[in-house]
């Protein structure tokens, strides 16, 4: 009955793992992005002139890097139907975007950790003496969890943000205004940004009249796309 045990703990442990490798090799890491929009539903033209912030555009250590997320934020407007121009004079928007990522934030949290120990456990056998079989017990030592204790862990996160603001030509009045956050343990707000520009393209232009959890996988065929500095045609709006 015991080497019946083990065998069958063997195989339980064995299906497990492959359990654990097949579902890791499927399942992408997901990027949950908070949108939060705002919109006066005016219908105006979709030419438009983008510009970083002042402060960023004056800051010129940064302007690859403002170069690169703007390219980001071109694509997913043409594919919302946008024409881009050159000239303010020509345009129908005047759209200024900005971002940041926020200093490493210490979150302190708590958590059950089992305690495992030897026990005795005891077995009923039998043993034959003449013939008949007489029942006794068997005491075996077994390695299970004898309870649980209380530990205190701590994790960093960061905050990566994204902020457009859509004017007229003027710069009088505000259309429309739209922003992203993504929150986890990625310091890197390079390799957020197109997720970020992904997980808010959907809501440019409209209200969202909430806060509405988008989520965007780390394999996500657009965003792959995008750092190509491709559209997705079946995305560009007609």
């Amino acid at each position: 009955m015991k080497q019946n045990k083990t065998k069958l703990s063997k195989f339980l442990y064995f299906i497990f793992f492959i359990m654990l490798f097949t579902f890791n090799g499927c399942v992408s890491y997901r990027h949950s992005v908070n949108v939060s929009s705002y919109s006066t539903n005016e219908n105006v033209g979709r030419k438009y002139f983008l510009q970083v912030d002042e402060k960023k555009l004056k800051d010129k250590t940064i302007t690859l890097q403002v170069q690169e997320f703007e390219k980001y934020i071109d694509i997913v407007l043409a594919q919302r139907g946008y024409i881009k121009v050159d000239n303010i004079k020509n345009a129908d928007q005047y759209i200024v975007f900005d971002y940041d990522i926020s200093a490493p934030q210490t979150r302190t949290y708590s958590y059950e950790e089992p305690v495992y120990d030897t026990v005795l456990r005891p077995y009923t056998r039998y043993k034959k003496i003449d013939g008949v079989y007489y029942p006794y017990t068997h005491w075996e030592r077994e390695y299970e969890v004898v309870g649980y204790r209380t530990r205190v862990g701590t994790r960093t996160f960061y905050s990566k943000n994204i902020y457009i603001n859509s004017f007229n030509r003027t710069k009088t009045k505000n259309i429309w205004q739209i922003s992203g956050n993504i929150t986890d343990g990625n310091g890197d707000l390079r390799y957020a940004f197109p997720y970020l520009v992904k997980g808010i393209s959907g809501y440019i232009g409209t209200n969202s009249r909430q806060i509405i959890n988008v989520i965007v996988p780390d394999d996500d065929l657009e965003v792959q796309m995008m750092k190509k500095g491709e559209i997705s045609t079946s995305a560009v709006a007609k």
